[in-house]
């Protein structure tokens, strides 16, 4: 195999994919990226054997064939190397894979290519579209909420799932959740997306980079009762076993009746919180918000630190509350409004607080107060 191929867009992609690749090394082969030179493109692709990814980039192509090499190794090779068109072959023979230009000369050890793993990317299942941004839009509105928690894996994604014609995005650690619904959507695929379906977090993450490179661009996307898959004008593949699990009710937490409101300055109250969390304890987090008559008080206190308090102006004329929060649950959701007024909408002080905006209406986030 014998090519050439502009380094910095082979950078740009290994950079990209090298996170999916096996970091645990069950099998060796998975700490590989597969490289495949044909039809005038390089098509480099790796698996965890959860979460798949292929993609092609433009390449001169002088002799076709395959190979296998670690991603890191390659990585390390490429990281520094300058932006220059480079020079790639692979000795069948010895398997050296030789990488260089007019004045630097890489050998790295390769590997035959017949125990990767085949790839399916669901090029003939039913699909529908969405636009690139969109995607980037449900992942940001709704990825900070993604539970860490392995005990439970049903919380470790984003839970989609289509309610007539919209798209409902939903994710909760059971501390925090956010939903946002995308209106006119029709996905053709109702079996699935009717009964909803739990995207992991480590495939959201990859989506999340994909549609970065996209945004002009839309998705075609399809799923089946084990993955989802994902692509963009036939260069660039992914794949990604669901979770199968049944998704939590979360409908419960989300409260329908409110007895208090309180509507504030987002970026105001956004500021004042990153300033007093510096006085909140590293564990906990907290801080205690009170409401009084037109005006919130934000305050923490942390023994080996000290005291901080601030006060904002905002809307709100009712009896006095004071509850405790996470302060980073607050700032996680604060920061995934685009709007500038928020609400607070609680029916008292211990049970959940919904925070929506007039202007999202398709959006909110519920957080879970605390006694401090």
């Amino acid at each position: 195999m014998h090519l050439n191929v502009h380094a910095h867009e082979l950078k740009s992609v290994i950079s990209r994919i090298s996170t999916i690749v096996d970091k645990k090394n069950t099998r060796p082969i998975l700490s590989c990226i597969l490289l495949v030179a044909k039809n005038n493109h390089l098509q480099l692709s790796c698996t965890d054997q959860e979460v798949a990814a292929q993609i092609f980039i433009s390449a001169e192509i002088f002799e076709e064939g395959s190979f296998c090499v670690n991603a890191k190794n390659l990585s390390d090779v490429l990281r520094d190397f300058p932006d220059s068109i480079i020079s790639i072959s692979f000795n069948d023979q010895e398997n050296i894979l030789k990488i260089q230009n007019e004045n630097i000369n890489f050998s790295l050890v390769g590997f035959n290519d017949t125990q990767f793993p085949l790839l399916f990317f669901g090029d003939k299942q039913p699909s529908f579209e969405i636009p690139a941004y969109e995607l980037l839009r449900i992942i940001n509105k709704t990825s900070y909420a993604i539970s860490i928690d392995e005990t439970r894996p049903y919380l470790n994604g984003i839970y989609l799932q289509q309610i007539d014609s919209k798209l409902r995005s939903v994710a909760t650690d059971g501390y925090r959740l956010s939903l946002l619904d995308i209106e006119d959507f029709n996905s053709n695929i109702t079996e699935y997306m009717s009964n909803g379906i739990i995207i992991p977090k480590k495939a959201v993450v990859e989506l999340k980079k994909m549609a970065e490179n996209y945004l002009d661009k839309n998705f075609k996307m399809s799923v089946d009762e084990s993955f989802i898959y994902a692509s963009v004008d036939n260069l660039d593949f992914l794949s990604s076993r669901l979770i199968s699990r049944e998704y939590v009710k979360y409908q419960a937490v989300i409260p329908s009746k409110v007895s208090y409101v309180i509507t504030a300055d987002k970026n105001l109250l956004l500021n004042a919180v990153k300033r007093i969390r510096i006085m909140s304890d590293e564990k906990t987090n907290g801080i205690r918000l009170a409401f009084l008559h037109n005006e919130m008080h934000i305050t923490a206190k942390n023994p080996s630190l000290g005291h901080g308090v601030e006060k904002i102006p905002v809307e709100y004329d009712d009896k006095e509350i004071e509850l405790g929060l996470n302060a980073r649950y607050l700032i996680d959701l604060l920061s995934a409004f685009e709007s500038n007024e928020i609400q607070l909408e609680l029916k008292n002080e211990f049970g959940p607080i919904l925070v929506k905006s007039l202007d999202e209406q398709n959006f909110l986030g519920v957080i879970m107060p605390f006694k401090l």
